[in-house]
Parts: C-alpha cells; sequence; structure tokens
C-alpha cells in the first residue's frame, strides 16, 4: 500500500493545503508523516498484516482548528484509520498555532 499517497488522497479533498513531511508556508495547512511502521500479524513465516500510526498536523494563525479536526478524523475514520489522540502547541518561534492529530491503520501486507 502507498500510504503517503492514500493519506493525502484522503486529505486533500478537504480543501486545505496539503504536504507530507513539510510544513506549507500558507495557513491553514495539513502536513502528515508516519511512524511505528512495522508488521502486526504473522503466519507460516509471512507478514501478513502491518500496522502504521500516522501523524496529521494542523497549523493555523489563529489557533481556531476544531473544524478542521472535525473533517480530519471523520475522513480518516470512513477511510479505515483509527484515531489515537489530539495534542495542541503553539510553535512561538513562528507565531504558529499547531494542532496535532494521531491515527492507526492496520492493514493486509501486499505481496
Amino acid at each position: 500500500m502507498d500510504l503517503v499517497q492514500h493519506v493525502r488522497d484522503i486529505l486533500v479533498p478537504l480543501g486545505y493545503p496539503v504536504t507530507h513531511q513539510v510544513r506549507s508556508k500558507q495557513f491553514p495547512s495539513l502536513s502528515y508523516h508516519f511512524f511505528n511502521e512495522g508488521p502486526a500479524l504473522h503466519g507460516d513465516g509471512k507478514i501478513r498484516r502491518e500496522q502504521c500510526n500516522c501523524q496529521i498536523d494542523i497549523f493555523t494563525q489563529n489557533g481556531k482548528s476544531y473544524p478542521i479536526v472535525r473533517k480530519i478524523r471523520q475522513a480518516m475514520k470512513e477511510a479505515g484509520f483509527l484515531y489515537v489522540r489530539t495534542d495542541d502547541n503553539f510553535e512561538s518561534s513562528i507565531g504558529v498555532y499547531h494542532k496535532v492529530l494521531v491515527f492507526y491503520l492496520e492493514f493486509e501486507t501486499e505481496e
């Protein structure tokens, strides 16, 4: 599964600038990356299922991200991702609010 393209295809229709691993200079904007990628299930000496966490970062200048959060959570749920947690940050060096959403996905291994 091409996870980068899969998540991009989920987020782009929401109407915000979307980047993979890089923060956009436009606001509000979304960025995403993956972590904890690896096997979820082994059978007969092979990996049968894989897993990963996807972090989606929302960057705003006014801190008003709740409507964006709702849209992202719904779109990711519809795509089979499980919501894990949210964190809030303010990046004082650049004056930007940074909301972090973390999701989990488990999927069949492609052979």
